[in-house]
Order: structure tokens, then sequence, then C-alpha cells
């Protein structure tokens, strides 16, 4: 059987001209940022259809969600934290962004099985497109929801702070999902488990109370909670000063962002020969 995309292994010592390696890995990478736009685009055309529900929908969603959470935990649960909605929503966005992309991406590489096959595509092209749509649409929700913001009382400089650990969640998501959907590959129940843990993961995640909430001698199952970590800086920017512990949270995302990645090209270097006869 032919296997067009097993051009990635590794097939031995290339001749090339002085500085033709690098020019080689040059257009290699500009190939693949186009391949990574165009299917974004494919993706966003798929799904909107050329129609202004399809935009809606991605933007009303969301908002369901947070303003059923922002009832219940505020109104009904009666959570006293100051300035809860933004509280929740510095949580709940970042947290939705994670959870569908994971669940999106895990089977990804299964199901773009034949497109791997017959076309010279590399399969982080079609995870990196997934999880960039989904970038996108959390971008354009937050440009929405940026004047009311401002209006809660958090200032301009918070805001603007906001796209540092964004970027380090959009990193540690890449790496994650490259993960599991090499994982699903081989293991073909992952996804399943991922949603059983992304469920129960959301309750022992503070997304919608704060960490001191939780006793003291439960605050170790925060502690051991990857996801915590990624939504801290976000924390660190919801009240109306800039969080003293900003920094060091940013460096512990930003780190898992880079552990995640590094993990999760390893582990597809170690796999990628025999992956594609698995698809």
């Amino acid at each position: 059987m032919s296997v067009p995309s097993l051009a990635y292994a590794d097939a031995g010592p290339i001749l090339l001209p002085v500085g033709g390696h690098l020019y080689a890995q040059t257009e290699t990478i500009r190939t693949s940022v186009r391949q990574v736009w165009f299917t974004v685009l494919a993706n966003m055309k798929s799904r909107y259809r050329g129609s202004w529900a399809g935009v809606l929908w991605v933007v009303v969603n969301p908002l369901i969600i947070y303003g059923a959470q922002s009832f219940a935990f505020h109104y009904v649960l009666r959570l006293q934290v100051p300035n809860y909605f933004v509280f929740l929503l510095s949580g709940l966005l970042p947290w939705l962004f994670i959870v569908q992309s994971l669940e999106m991406c895990a089977g990804l590489l299964v199901n773009s099985g034949p497109l791997l096959k017959s076309y010279p595509i590399h399969p982080l092209v079609c995870l990196l497109a997934q999880v960039m749509d989904n970038f996108f649409n959390l971008v354009l929700l937050l440009f929405i929801l940026l004047p009311a913001v401002l209006l809660s009382g958090v200032p301009f400089l918070n805001i603007v702070l906001f796209s540092i650990p964004l970027l380090a969640c959009l990193m540690a998501v890449i790496g994650l999902s490259w993960i599991l959907a090499t994982m699903q590959v081989f293991w073909r129940d992952t996804r399943f488990i991922l949603s059983f843990v992304l469920n129960v993961s959301f309750f022992l995640t503070p997304v919608f109370y704060p960490q001191n909430f939780v006793e003291p001698k439960y605050q170790w199952i925060i502690r051991l909670n990857v996801f915590h970590y990624l939504l801290l800086p976000f924390r660190d920017l919801a009240g109306a000063s800039v969080d003293p512990h900003f920094v060091l949270h940013c460096l512990m995302a930003w780190t898992l962002g880079l552990v995640f990645c590094g993990a999760a090209a390893l582990y597809w270097k170690e796999k990628r020969n025999v992956a594609f006869f698995y698809i």
C-alpha cells in the first residue's frame, strides 16, 4: 500500500548544495503555514456556509453557557466573589477553548486518514488548523465582550496583558492535542476517556470558584491539576489591578506549553513511521 505521507519519515541523507538544506526547510515551513491558513479558511467556510447565522452561533453559544453559569453560581448558589461576572469570564472562556480544541482534535488524525495518505500534507497541519479555528473564535468573542469588561472596571492594561497567557494556553493546547491525536491512532478509546476526564476536571478546576474556596486539606487536588496552571494568569487579570504573582504564573503556563509541545514532538517522532498504517 502506498503511503505518500511517509515522506516525512527519515529517508536517509540527502545531498544539497551549501545553504540548500536551510532553504528547503524554509520552504517547507512556508508551505505548511499556507496549508494551515487555507485549511482554517476552508473550515470556517464549511461551518458558516456563507451565512451570518453560523457566525452568530459561534458567538451566542458560549455566551449562553456563560450566562447560564453566571446565574446558577452567583444567584442560585450565591458564590460571594467580587465582580463575579468578570471572574467567571476569565476562567470559562479559556476553559471552553481548551475543551473544544482537545475534543475536536483527539480523533482528527484518524478522521483525516484518507487525506493524509493521499496528499503530502503534514498531520500537524490538520491539528493546527483546527486549533487556530477555535482560537480565532475565542479572540472574536473577546473583542465582542471587550466594552462590557472595560465598563466593569477592569483596566485596559489588564486587557492588553491578557494576550500573554492566551498565547501560552494556545501552545499548551497544541501540544496536548497533538499527543491525544497520536494516542487515538493506536488506542481508539482515547477520545471517550478524554471526554470523561474533561467533564470531571471542570468541577476540580477553579473555573467557576476561587481556589481559596477549597479547604487546605484538598488543595493538593488543585495543585496536581495542569489546567489550573493554565487558568491562573487569566485570574490575575480579572481584578482592578494586576496580581503580583502574574509574572510567575505566566512563566508556569508558558513552561507547561513548551513541555507539552516538546513531549508531543518526541512522541510523534517515535510513532510516525507506523502511525499511517493505523489511520
